[in-house]
This record gives C-alpha cells, sequence and structure tokens, in this order.
C-alpha cells in the first residue's frame, strides 16, 4: 500500500464520529510500530497479524498500552478496508481484524484478573499522583481565595489572560470537586443558552439553533421575566437550571447520551434515568455559583475551556491543564482526570460502600460512563497500599 495514502482523510471518511485526536493517536501510534518494525507500508499489519500481535507482547508494555496499540492498529486497517483501494481481498481483512479484535478481548481479560488479584493495591504510578478526592476540594477552594481576592466577579475585571486563566480554574476544580468526575470531556463542553418565549411557554434556543448528537454541551436556561400566563409547571420548573450533555464520550457507544441537570435549589439529577436521586457532592449550590458566576462574566462565550492560543480545548489539552490547575497545592503531582475518578469512587467506598447505597451507586457509575462493576474493580483503590 502505498505510503502516499491519505490516512487521516481516509478514517475520517469511513468513521465520521471519531474524534480528531483519536484518529490523530492511532495514526501515531500505528507509525511508531511501522518504525519500530521496519515496514514500509500497512501491508504487513494486514497480512501477518498474529506476528504483530506477538512482536507487540515482546515489547513488554502495560496491558493497558498494548491494548491502545492494537486498537490503533485495528482502526487504520478497518478504514483502509472500507476504502477499497488495496489489494487484498474482504475476507482477509476480515480474519485480520478478528485477530486483532480477538487480542483485545484477551488483554481485557487479563487487565480484569490483575485488578482483582491487586485488590485496589495501587500501581507505582498511582501512588506518585494519587490525591484523595477530599483534597481536590481542598484545591478549588484555594482557587476561591483568589477569585474572591482579586474581585474576579465584578463585572468586566476578568480582563487578562490570567485572570480569565484563574476563572477556569476555579470552574473546572468546582466540576471536579462537586459532581461525579468525568474523564476530559469537560474540555469539549460547547455554551448554549435556552429562554422562554414571548408567551413563557415554551423553551427556544437563543440563537435558533439546536444541539446535535455530535457535539457535548453545558446549557443555561434563562429565568421566568414575568408570572406565567398558563401552568406549564415542567416548563418553569427548569428556570434558571444548568444542564451538562455529554454526547461523544468514550463509552458513549454503550451508555448513550447522558444529562446532569443542576437545580438552583440543590439539586443534580442524571434525566437519563429519570431519577430524582440527588448526585451531588458536597455543597453543589456553591457549583451553581461557580458556573453562573463565570456565565456573568463570559455572557457570549461559545466554549467553556479554552485553550492558550484561544482556541477551543482538546481532551489532550484538558490534560496538560488539569496537571498545571492542581500544582498549586500538589506541585510534584501530574493529576489526571483518571486518578480524580478513582479517588472519588475510593472516597465513596469508604463513607458510603456500594453495598449499603447500590441503586445511586449504579446511577452514579453510569452518570460517569462506566458500570458498578468497573466502579468497584477498576476505579476504587486501597489508600493503605
Amino acid at each position: 500500500m502505498s505510503e502516499s495514502l491519505d490516512i487521516s482523510s481516509i478514517i475520517k471518511k469511513h468513521k465520521p464520529m471519531l474524534r480528531e485526536s483519536s484518529i490523530k493517536n492511532y495514526i501515531l501510534s500505528v507509525k511508531k510500530l511501522k518504525t519500530l518494525y521496519k515496514i514500509d507500508g500497512y501491508d504487513d499489519f494486514v497480512r501477518k497479524p498474529k506476528t504483530i500481535v506477538k512482536q507487540l507482547h515482546k515489547l513488554k508494555l502495560s496491558k493497558n498500552t498494548e491494548k491502545n496499540y492494537t486498537s490503533a492498529i485495528i482502526n487504520v486497517v478497518d478504514a483502509l478496508n472500507r476504502e477499497k483501494i488495496h489489494g487484498f481481498c474482504s475476507k482477509r481483512y476480515d480474519n485480520c481484524v478478528k485477530c486483532y479484535r480477538k487480542h483485545i478481548f484477551d488483554l481485557k481479560g487479563m487487565i480484569d484478573v490483575e485488578n482483582k488479584e491487586r485488590g485496589g493495591a495501587m500501581t507505582d504510578r498511582e501512588k506518585k499522583n494519587y490525591i484523595t478526592y477530599e483534597d481536590v476540594g481542598k484545591v478549588h477552594k484555594v482557587y476561591d481565595k483568589i477569585v474572591e481576592q482579586g474581585d474576579l466577579l465584578r463585572n468586566g475585571t476578568a480582563t487578562t489572560s490570567i485572570e480569565k486563566d484563574t476563572l477556569q480554574k476555579w470552574v473546572l476544580t468546582a466540576m471536579y470537586a462537586y459532581l461525579p468526575p468525568v474523564r476530559n470531556e469537560y474540555s469539549t463542553l460547547n455554551v448554549k443558552n435556552r429562554v422562554l418565549n414571548e408567551e413563557q411557554t415554551k423553551w427556544i434556543w437563543e440563537d435558533g439553533e439546536p444541539v446535535t448528537k455530535d457535539k457535548n454541551y453545558i446549557v443555561f436556561y434563562g429565568k421566568i421575566k414575568m408570572k406565567p400566563l398558563s401552568n406549564f409547571e415542567e416548563t418553569h420548573n427548569i428556570a434558571g437550571c444548568i444542564d451538562i450533555q455529554m454526547n461523544q464520550y468514550k463509552t458513549s457507544k454503550t451508555h448513550g447520551s447522558r444529562t446532569l441537570r443542576i437545580y438552583p435549589s440543590n439539586k443534580v439529577r442524571y434525566l437519563e434515568k429519570d431519577d430524582y436521586l440527588d448526585l451531588a457532592e458536597g455543597d453543589v449550590n456553591h457549583l451553581y455559583d461557580v458556573l453562573t458566576g463565570w456565565k456573568k462574566q463570559n455572557p457570549t462565550s461559545k466554549h467553556l475551556f479554552y485553550n492558550k492560543k484561544g482556541k477551543q480545548m482538546t481532551r489532550n489539552d484538558m490534560t496538560k491543564y488539569l496537571y498545571r490547575t492542581f500544582k498549586i497545592l500538589f506541585p510534584n503531582k501530574n493529576v489526571s482526570s483518571n486518578i480524580l475518578r478513582k479517588s472519588y469512587h475510593t472516597s465513596r467506598e469508604r463513607t458510603n460502600p456500594i453495598k449499603k447505597q447500590y441503586k445511586k451507586s449504579k446511577v452514579i457509575a453510569e452518570s460517569m460512563g462506566h458500570t458498578i462493576e468497573e466502579a468497584l474493580n477498576t476505579y476504587t483503590k486501597d489508600e493503605s497500599k
């Protein structure tokens, strides 16, 4: 297969729902393997899948890293098959993909076994970067003080890049401190506004454009401007609410869209479960104040988080941004969303064990994009080990 192939465009064409960052990572991973194995094109990935799998195993990578490399191969090979510009028949591609998928299945099984054998014990890397969930709240309180002392919520005061960055970190730490923590999806939140029509009976999109399923959003609902002329109770109950709507995330194909609604009255509801369980952690009224405070300072902002270039953050940007954000209290640690998710579940299991709060724990796990089994076996750690 010609090295001149535009693999990125081919993958985008046949897998339009894949994130740009994911495509980039897949291509980089396969290029690394090509260099390592001295492969010119992509033929060997199709012709010799079993050999490739053996060579991967010999690299002695972590099981998760090996799984990621294999997933990258599958996505590249599958896209080439769909493009139909190769010299291989579809059956050969099918057999090749089956071989790689079986390897991923085996790796997942081994990872599960290792997690159970560790019994919640942390890896060396986790020990180095781990913080407790209580620490997350402490970091947010530091930014609280900085915002208060700098009077950054007074209209028009947050004008410099440093002040705007401080507000972003204030918002980010509040979301991780007061809501079940997601992966890096907060970086992808697009800001939308809903307002009541003139009759105060129906919510409409302020910009006239509804949300779509290929993006993630934070939606701010306006307030009632006058006494309603009709008794649309549910319509008016959501006045002033804030929705965090996740449509595209790592496990969205399995768990589907999920929306957390933050009420001014101290409740957080997972809408897709139609359950009024309060999922808020700590003082959710403060989270509501943080988000509405940010909104007043950024009334026309299209995104919740921006990088240094003034563009919407990517998930990779968010990883580095979390590192910098938490170094204010933990200068020698790289605190990632993965660490935050583990510290969250570990804290919950310590204070509210799953066996005593099964229903709520199940809803919380699903709101985070994983199962209750994963919450217990993968994310819950033994802080004493």
